[in-house]
């Protein structure tokens, strides 16, 4: 059915960063539409058994109060919860999202947005029932969905002998197969755990010499250790403390500089917890690049060489999973159209956009893993949620009363 609606904002996506953004213009006195399913990537394409990287202390969504956190909902439901040295079962967590959602945005409508123009200053969205609708205000926060980065050469392969980890809801299907994961981040450890822990034979393949492990926090710290190493919600460093306390600094660093920190900082490694399931459990292969992959006789057959000695191998599976991270295109954002995004002004991580998180399209807003290359790696993690979930709800508060101001006259 063909209806048309005006909204003063519409929050396309439903997830922590999408929730997060509704919660606080609801607070600065905005009623957005927000559409989407809930959760519906941590829902759907996150692997069953799988624990969070972020500690419980940096896992909550945001609201303006600070009410709603994930502390609080485990202590309702008496579910063991500790700020650091308690790895967040992804069930637990989506469950609590679900409870924030319900409580501070229990309007979400599950319809998809599959087209967005802008028409005389105004945006026009489709959904996929048929139905469209203006908006003076549209905030992006679509986190993960079609951002997954699969290195060229596996790409080209066919799905039923490559994929990307986020494909994988479940992995019980591998049991008895030889499986290899190519990636050295949390995503690729945690998916070679849990393929070996359900009965496939698993080999791990990187291009780093090494692979890294975040530090367990578990019981105080020596004051030095505090002064040195400084606790943040993306954990300890000051590197990280600069990245969740001086957001507005980092947006004004260099371009160059501003990428390199996006690309290299905070990862790939895995979370502490994470270790003990990997080292001597199952194979890995370090040093690697991967030069070509091509299917033998219902195979795969990857070939590699060696970073430092040049020496090739290759290494014969029957299905390779990328888990490789994820990368911001102009391909993650299919519903919006080719005039809107020729107009948007692009970086080399994604949208160019203002401290406010206003792209160059005057009222289009971005948060989340699209937001990373302007504000910084905290916008990777629902830690950065409050920053831009702030910034965005009264930004746009401040537009509509202008709006509504000019309006009146």
């Amino acid at each position: 059915m063909y209806k048309r609606e005006d909204e003063d904002a519409v929050v396309v996506g439903a997830g922590p960063y999408g929730l997060s953004v509704a919660a606080h213009l609801r607070g600065a006195g905005v009623a957005p539409k927000v559409f989407g399913q809930p959760m519906e990537s941590w829902c759907s394409r996150m692997p069953v058994g799988m624990f969070l990287k972020s500690e419980g202390g940096a896992s909550s969504l945001s609201d303006p109060a600070g009410r709603w956190t994930l502390e609080r909902y485990c202590a309702d439901r008496g579910i063991p919860y500790k700020s650091w040295g308690w790895p967040i079962p992804l069930d637990v967590f989506t469950d609590y999202a679900l409870w924030f959602q319900a409580q501070l945005v229990p309007d979400v409508d599950t319809r998809m947005v599959t087209g967005c123009r802008q028409n005389g200053g105004v945006f026009e969205i489709e959904l996929n029932d048929g139905a469209v609708l203006t908006a003076r205000h549209v905030v992006i926060a679509t986190g993960i969905t079609r951002a997954a980065r699969v290195p060229e050469v596996l790409a080209k392969l066919p799905p039923a002998f490559a994929t990307h980890s986020s494909a994988h809801r479940t992995l019980g299907h591998f049991r008895g197969r030889q499986v290899v994961v190519v990636g050295a981040g949390q995503s690729a450890l945690e998916t070679a755990a849990l393929l070996h822990e359900q009965g496939a034979q698993v080999t791990l393949v990187a291009r780093r010499s090494e692979l890294a492990w975040n530090e367990e926090i578990n019981g105080p710290r020596t004051p030095y250790a505090r002064l040195r190493h400084p606790m943040t919600p993306l954990g300890p460093g000051l590197r990280n403390l600069v990245y969740i306390h001086a957001i507005p600094v980092f947006r004004l660093l260099p371009e160059r500089v501003r990428v390199h920190e996006v690309r290299t900082a905070l990862g790939p490694a895995g979370a502490w917890w994470l270790r003990r399931r990997i080292e001597g459990k199952i194979e890995i292969i370090l040093d690697q690049a991967i030069e070509g992959a091509e299917v033998v006789d219902g195979r795969v057959v990857m070939h590699t060489r060696g970073n430092r000695d040049g020496t090739s191998r290759s290494i014969v599976a029957d299905h390779v999973i990328a888990g490789t991270g994820y990368a911001i295109t102009q391909e993650s954002f299919p519903f919006l159209d080719r005039e809107l995004l020729r107009r948007i002004a692009w970086a080399p991580c994604g949208p160019a956009i203002s401290r406010f998180f206003e792209s160059s399209v005057p009222g289009l807003y971005f948060a989340g893993l699209a937001a990373a290359g302007q504000h910084g790696p905290a916008m990777r993690f629902v830690a950065g949620a409050p920053y831009a979930a702030r910034a965005i709800a009264r930004h746009v508060a401040r537009q509509a009363v202008r709006a509504g101001a000019a309006a009146a006259a």
